[in-house]
């Protein structure tokens, strides 16, 4: 009976576990999607809603985008934050790092920061995971990458504004290849969990 409430147990353990790490990971390189304006509005990318606020998705010649289409995102001149995008939708499942990859657009004089955001509260509250600096010169997608939590529900924002009062009402940047990972440790250790406790119980006998 002892082996029976152990076994349960751990398989219980596991089966917590495995619904903190079931998720796979999420990526969008933005070619499903149609947004060819800048207003506001939304559009589903991977299976998944995103809000775009003065961006759109583009493929022309200008933009930086490591296959036919990325995100174009503008700033209007003013010294606030102009443009975002963000999941609108809640993903479940231990997440634990991000990457994407950013360039300006075209060959405009820029001097523009690109933030991206974490919440894990369905949007309520966020918090900065890392800024980098856009200039004319960053013509080829560079990858960035970050880790946090792992936090079992996560959306993602980015957000674009200006260090300084712009003279350039036209600076823009591209962001392609999102990608949004789960912690891979977590099932690992669980499994390990139970190995253990399975043995335990097989030596009580």
């Amino acid at each position: 009976m002892k082996t029976i409430r152990i076994v349960i147990t751990a398989v219980a353990v596991l089966a917590f576990a495995a619904g903190m790490a079931n998720a796979a990971a999420y990526y969008t390189g933005f070619e499903d999607g149609v947004k060819a304006g800048y207003a506001l509005g939304s559009v589903s990318l991977s299976g998944v809603v995103w809000t775009l606020d003065n961006a759109l998705i583009g493929s022309l010649t200008a933009d930086k985008r490591a296959e036919v289409k990325s995100v174009r995102m503008s700033y209007n001149g003013l010294t606030s934050y102009t443009s975002s995008m963000y999941l609108a939708e809640t993903l479940t499942g231990a997440y634990s790092s991000l990457s994407f990859l950013y360039a300006d657009y075209g060959s405009y004089e820029n001097d523009l920061r690109l933030a991206a955001d974490i919440s894990s509260d369905d949007g309520v509250n966020w918090s900065e995971l890392g800024v980098v600096e856009v200039h004319s010169s960053d013509q080829t997608l560079t990858s960035y990458s970050t880790s946090f939590g792992p936090y079992q529900y996560v959306r993602v924002r980015f957000r674009v504004w200006s260090a300084a009062a712009a003279t350039f009402s036209a600076q823009r940047v591209n962001v392609d290849n999102v990608a949004i990972v789960p912690e891979p440790a977590m099932m690992t250790g669980a499994a390990v969990l139970l190995a253990g406790m399975a043995l335990a119980a097989r030596r009580r006998r």
